[in-house]
């Protein structure tokens, strides 16, 4: 039997039920300076911040959270590219979350985290409008979206709706010309006499592209979420793993004691992707990571903003250029399937620039067009 199946009457109707249910989240825009916690005025900012999580917890209706396990999304947007690394960002926010909307860091289990900045280009035009978006939901909601959205998608109905409405950028075709096709070869610029400065940077676009090229082999699949890739798609998602080099796992987690020689480990493993493509060199475009956490027996001993901060100073040493930075980053727990080997890991899923963002679009995209094709489904 194939993945994209058939839907029947019945089964349409749960589904538009589960997809119409009402879950409660909490959203909160904050008008704030983007700062870590060693920051100079960061108790300013602070206590402003607590001041608008706690008047959108009452528009929200949301309730403090003891226990449940979490899912959390995070947007940075600035218009000042000298900001903290991201991570650090994170770190700083979720320090005042904690308390406030929930207990302890260690219940949320899936974070999503991005900073949209400029360019250093346009580094002289500020408005000072840094904005902090959080969106913070029960784990069980999130994994019952993401479910439908999987049961969806390979549903062979509602492609070809999906495709008949245009609704979602993963069926639109994109015709582009390549930014190399559009640059004279090294003997016509030399005739044409342009500055070296000029021909250094256009070589700089060019190799941006080329890596870009190679990044957007990695797309964000239904196998990337916290309950992990079923005993059907496990073998495929290992096979996809063994042959690309952007996709690596490292047995073990940071821990307190050893989190040097972690790095070290992580450092060297870096190191030998930069071996097997000399010519990719650093990369210049921002880079985003998917990083799923395999813990031993399903517990783990470290929060996930603090295993990000371990590991991404060294993704930034090793394999970021000058200028360049992380864009984004989704850092979850997977747990172990039935049929399928426990093995405590990390796994590192190099993303092209706005991939995260793209898929979360996706997943939107397909469940509002899943509830509009599920009642015509069903009142056919």
């Amino acid at each position: 039997m194939g993945i994209f199946t058939s839907l029947d009457s019945n089964e349409s109707k749960i589904m538009l039920l589960q997809l119409c249910k009402p879950h409660r989240r909490f959203l909160s825009i904050i008008n704030s300076k983007l700062l870590q916690k060693s920051s100079s005025n960061a108790d300013k900012y602070t206590k402003q911040i607590k001041t608008q999580i706690r008047r959108d917890m009452k528009k929200m209706g949301w309730s403090f959270v003891q226990r449940a396990k979490l899912a959390t999304t995070i947007q940075f947007h600035t218009d000042t590219p000298n900001i903290p690394h991201l991570p650090k960002l994170v770190k700083y926010l979720l320090d005042i979350l904690c308390a406030e909307i929930y207990a302890d860091d260690m219940q949320i289990e899936y974070l999503t985290a991005c900073c949209y900045r400029p360019s250093n280009q346009v580094n002289n035009i500020q408005n000072n409008k840094d904005l902090i978006f959080i969106k913070v939901e029960r784990l069980t909601d999130f994994k019952q979206k993401f479910l439908l959205f999987t049961k969806l998608i390979h549903k062979t109905e509602f492609l070809d709706y999906m495709k008949y409405h245009h609704h979602s950028f993963l069926f639109r075709d994109e015709d582009s010309d390549d930014i190399e096709k559009l640059w004279p070869d090294e003997e016509t610029a030399s005739l044409l006499n342009l500055p070296s400065e000029t021909v250094q940077e256009w070589h700089q676009m060019i190799r941006m592209q080329n890596q870009q090229k190679l990044l957007s082999i990695n797309k964000l699949n239904t196998c990337d979420w916290p309950q992990g890739p079923k005993d059907f798609s496990y073998q495929l998602q290992q096979n996809w793993s063994d042959l690309n080099p952007f996709i690596f796992s490292m047995e073990g987690l940071p821990t307190k004691g050893g989190k040097a020689k972690y790095k070290h480990r992580l450092r060297a493993k870096l190191r030998e992707l930069n071996k097997k493509f000399p010519f990719f060199g650093k990369i210049i475009a921002p880079l985003e990571l998917d990083v799923q956490i395999s813990p031993q027996n399903g517990v783990l001993k470290k929060d996930l903003d603090n295993i990000m901060l371990d590991i991404s100073n060294v993704f930034s040493e090793e394999l970021l250029e000058n200028g360049s930075y992380l864009h984004g980053y989704r850092i979850y727990i997977v747990k172990n399937q039935k049929n399928i080997p426990a093995v405590t890991s990390v796994r590192f899923k190099l993303l092209p620039f706005h991939e995260i963002n793209n898929f979360n679009r996706l997943i939107d995209d397909v469940l509002n067009l899943g509830v509009k094709w599920l009642k015509e489904n069903i009142w056919d």
